[in-house]
């Protein structure tokens, strides 16, 4: 009897853990996706800004 009651709270720890590491996961790896983004598009705006104060802006 003992062994039974532990064996559910044991896999519900299991199980909360992990959910836990994979929901943290998840948004570290949404993060760094609008990191990545938001750097992009600044590297773009830098460069077109860069090809218009060399070429002017008469385009």
């Amino acid at each position: 009897m003992d062994g039974k009651s532990q064996a559910i709270p044991e896999y519900l720890l299991i199980l909360g853990t992990v959910l836990i590491i994979l929901a943290a996961t998840i948004a570290l790896m949404l993060r760094a996706r609008d990191i990545a983004v938001s750097t992009t598009n600044n590297n773009v705006k830098i460069v077109e800004n860069r090809i218009r104060s060399y070429y002017g802006n008469s385009q």
